[in-house]
């Protein structure tokens, strides 16, 4: 920035730049008249100064005008007029200094490295320290934190049987995710789950297209229940199949409480003889598994045919062949035995009881099943 002194401003005021001394030259400051002064008419020149100032993250433009003169004509220079001349410029021209409260932008090195280490730090402790052991191999494995966490600790913590070399090759090597995430038996649609699922190694999951799409809709909402949802989704793919895998990813993102763990097994292996028609098992399902079900519906209609494949696990297709009691008739109620599984179940669902989980104390000859029949006579006269 230039700074001009008084000195400078009187040298200017004596001798403007651009003034010849004749009647046609025109002073750029206006002290010097020309023509115009012969016409009559004042003329003006401003001298502006633009300076730019930094000011909460805005800039100003500020304008600092002088006037050469005072009066509504500009008269010869004069004594009075230099010293008004210098006066005025050395108050304009003084120096400003500009300050700036903005502060400087975070080298991105920095941000990037801030976010790996707070994503580092959401793992789980047990395994924390093999994913950081990890990640100080290369940045590429590093840059893994952010953009694929799943695939990061499912290299650092492989589960049994699987090599991650080729796939930490693959990301060394700057392959695409959907090469390296293949080699490491990790689906692609784990992407968007966040370092806190992963408080075991990785187990097998489904990865169909149809899936991949029905899955994507049903994610874990908390980060604490996000361990417990992938492991359900696991095991409903291996005891069952993937349909059942994305119903139970829904039913527990809709209503973990609801979803008991300890039940699932039932429920998947009730699911899976649903889909099988040519078994015993789907034979005895008296309401089958749907997509559309919700769970309470599912651990009741689960529960009920355990209870018949219990019955039959305990008679068998035989007849009980020892009653106690022979059938017969007192009164007007006749006595008739219930000796096979399809009596029983019809009593019980006739009767709407609990006829069904008598099975075990038949099949040990603890208990005996009769039903009473009441037999009313009519009659009409001719």
């Amino acid at each position: 920035m230039t700074t001009t002194t008084a000195a400078d401003a009187d040298a200017a005021c004596i001798l403007p730049r651009g003034c010849r001394g004749d009647a046609d030259a025109r002073c750029s400051l206006g002290l010097h008249p020309g023509k115009c002064q012969a016409m009559g008419c004042a003329q003006f020149h401003f001298w502006r100064r633009p300076c730019l100032r930094l000011h909460a993250s805005r800039v100003r433009r500020a304008i600092f005008d002088a006037l050469p003169g005072i009066g509504s004509r500009v008269r010869p220079p004069s004594p009075a007029s230099n010293r008004i001349c210098r006066d005025l410029l050395a108050r304009v021209c003084e120096p400003i200094v500009m300050t700036s409260n903005l502060k400087l932008a975070p080298d991105r090195g920095d941000r990037r490295c801030d976010l790996l280490e707070s994503r580092l730090r959401r793992y789980h402790p047990r395994f924390q320290g093999a994913v950081r052991a990890l990640a100080v191999r290369h940045p590429r494995i590093a840059d893994l934190a952010a953009s694929f966490p799943a695939l990061l600790f499912a290299l650092a913590v492989p589960r049994r049987g699987l090599d991650p070399a080729r796939a930490i090759a693959c990301v060394i090597d700057g392959h695409a995710l959907a090469e390296a995430a293949p080699a490491a038996d990790a689906p692609l649609w784990l992407r968007k789950l966040p370092p806190e699922t992963f408080a075991r190694p990785i187990p097998r999951l489904p990865d169909g297209e149809l899936f991949r799409r029905q899955i994507a809709n049903h994610l874990p909402r908390s980060p604490k229940l996000a361990p417990t949802w992938l492991q359900l989704v696991a095991d409903a793919a291996e005891l069952a199949h993937e349909p059942m895998a994305a119903w139970i990813a829904r039913e527990f993102a809709r209503e973990p409480r609801r979803v008991k763990p300890a039940r699932l097994r039932l429920i998947c292996l009730w699911a899976w003889y649903s889909t099988e028609p040519a078994t015993l098992g789907h034979d005895l399902i008296e309401r089958p598994w749907t997509p559309d079900m919700r769970i309470d519906a599912a651990r009741s209609a689960a529960e009920d045919w355990r209870t018949i494949m219990a019955l039959h696990a305990s008679l068998g297709r035989q007849p009980i062949a020892d009653m106690w009691l022979r059938p017969g008739r007192v009164a007007d109620y006749e006595f008739l035995p219930l000796d096979s599984i399809a009596a029983i179940t019809d009593e019980a669902k006739a009767m709407r009881n609990c006829l069904n989980t008598y099975g075990q104390n038949l099949a040990h000859n603890r208990s005996r099943v009769l039903t009473r029949m009441r037999i009313i006579s009519l009659s009409w006269k001719l």
